[in-house]
């Protein structure tokens, strides 16, 4: 279960579970002992990148690794590290480890959130927009087919379709249960 690339970072993981404490109830770690002279021993460990993952950095015999904080919560209760690890709640912040789980690519796709730059007012909602009407199109996606929901002339309905099919294809994997 674990790639090259994963197996190289192994050694990094065993000393991050060395040197941090981590919290159940907030998914946070904080260092047993900080590694620098200008933090505090049981501040809290890690910094937020720009696309809101925390990462904490870990320091073997000079050579520095970044660990994803998700991966590492993971790694200390399953001793694994899978390709994918999904934020069940869509939030890369929260690092709770019930709100972690192993996941294949496309699940893990249809629980992200809409991409920063996206016009669409719903995940699987597209505008079409012409000279004479705006309408709705609904889509969704699994296992690698695109199922078209259908085209709406009202923003609501094309989203209670939306949601409608993600609970009849996902279940409970769906986000909007």
């Amino acid at each position: 279960m674990c790639s090259n690339k994963n197996k190289e970072f192994l050694p990094y993981y065993e000393k991050a579970l060395e040197r941090l404490r981590y919290n159940k109830d907030t998914g946070v770690f904080t260092w047993i002992k900080a590694p620098k002279h200008y933090m505090k021993d049981g501040c809290v460990a890690g910094s937020k990148r720009k696309d809101g993952y925390v990462s904490i950095s870990i320091s073997i015999n000079g050579a520095i690794k970044s660990i994803l904080t998700h991966r590492l919560v993971w790694y200390l209760y399953n001793k694994n590290l899978p390709h994918i690890i999904d934020h069940i709640d869509g939030n890369p912040n929260n690092n709770r480890i019930d709100n972690l789980r192993n996941c294949n690519q496309s699940k893990n796709v249809f629980n992200s959130k809409s991409r920063f730059n996206s016009k669409a007012p719903y995940t699987g909602v597209r505008i079409i927009k012409t000279k004479k009407c705006i309408n709705y199109v609904s889509r969704i996606n699994k296992d690698g087919i695109q199922y078209h929901i259908g085209t709406y002339s009202n923003l609501g309905d094309a989203i209670k379709a939306r949601k409608e099919m993600e609970i009849k294809l996902f279940g409970e994997n769906s986000p909007t249960r």
